[in-house]
């Protein structure tokens, strides 16, 4: 059955990335039914964020302009409660909602499928549709970069000539909190840090660290999951790039900086692939070396585990894909 989409996403310079990135697996399972994909958001990624490629299969319209069109499917990710009503009205046959940890209302009963994340179980509450949870959504890509960092390996250089990745999110919210991290990057300049940020910061960024020769600034591209299969460690909020990161195995650094992750940064901030995790106010603190301190004990720490490490639930293609196939052929 040929299918035309409507995604409905939180994305502006304040929302950042977020919503745009886990949208990712959704329009992979959904593209094996979809004539056509469309992107409704205040602000237009495909023309800000152009080098996110993914989208490239997707087509961004107005919500004025939504409202004026016919679609079979709807996608939604958002916070504001005014589209989430929208959607409700809409004369869609089927509807999907993403919800997360934020979410704290009452499961609406108009939704086909509700996709729970950031949870490693399920909601008490009835709900009569199909009900998915877990803790993060997994495209192809994200599968690719944790089988690459696989093949990589845990490295076990000495602690100079590392390679860090920093990623505080897609909203120009993060300038400040990398602008913190000046120190950082002063005192260890035998370490290389990529620091990826959403275009409209770039050339700030750029202009700030220009004297910097250990600090790389890029926009957020295909070419990030590539150096996160790579890199030694990386550093991030609690967000999305968080739980990418556990799901790839890769050992970070953890800053709680903004409010609607703050679940995210309590319930895993003792992962064992976390070596160092702390507040928004300890991003000049000389964290860095308890980093490097953990580096030198080698991979054996890295590859620790408990009983009482936390462990994320992944939701994968395969489980989208049969939602969205029995959603689309009854």
């Amino acid at each position: 059955m040929n299918l035309k989409v409507l995604l409905y996403l939180d994305y502006d310079e304040q929302s950042g990335l977020g919503h745009i990135s886990r949208s990712r697996a959704i329009i992979e399972a959904v593209s094996n039914y979809a004539t056509e994909i469309f992107l409704s958001s205040k602000l237009n990624p495909l023309e800000i964020e152009s080098q996110i490629d993914f989208l490239n299969q997707t087509k961004w319209i107005s919500h004025q302009e939504a409202e004026l069109l016919h679609f079979n499917l709807v996608y939604v990710d958002t916070y504001s409660f005014d589209i989430l009503n929208k959607v409700e009205h809409l004369p869609i046959e089927r509807k999907i909602l993403l919800i997360d940890s934020n979410y704290t209302q009452r499961l609406p009963n108009w939704a086909d499928i509700i996709i729970d994340l950031e949870r490693s179980t399920p909601r008490n509450c009835k709900f009569g549709g199909t009900y998915l949870f877990g803790d993060i959504l997994v495209h192809s890509e994200l599968e690719s970069t944790r089988r690459s960092r696989e093949e990589y390996g845990v490295r076990k250089s000495a602690c100079s000539n590392l390679t860090a990745l920093v990623n505080f999110g897609g909203s120009i919210k993060i300038e400040p909190y990398l602008r913190q991290l000046e120190s950082t990057f002063f005192y260890n300049m035998d370490i290389l840090y990529v620091v990826y940020c959403p275009f409209i910061l770039l050339e700030s960024l750029k202009t700030y660290f220009r004297y910097y020769k250990n600090v790389e600034i890029k926009p957020f591209s295909p070419n990030y999951l590539q150096d996160l299969a790579t890199c030694d460690f990386l550093v991030t909020n609690s967000g999305t790039s968080f739980i990418e990161g556990l799901f790839v195995d890769v050992p970070m650094v953890i800053f709680n900086l903004f409010p609607n992750a703050q679940l995210n940064f309590e319930k895993l901030r003792y992962s064992k692939q976390v070596i160092y995790s702390g507040l928004a106010t300890e991003l000049e603190s000389d964290w860095q070396s308890n980093v490097l301190h953990s580096l030198q004990l080698g991979g054996d720490l890295l590859k620790f585990e408990s009983d009482d490490d936390p462990k994320i639930e992944i939701l994968d293609e395969g489980i989208l894909k049969v939602a969205l196939s029995a959603l689309c052929f009854t």
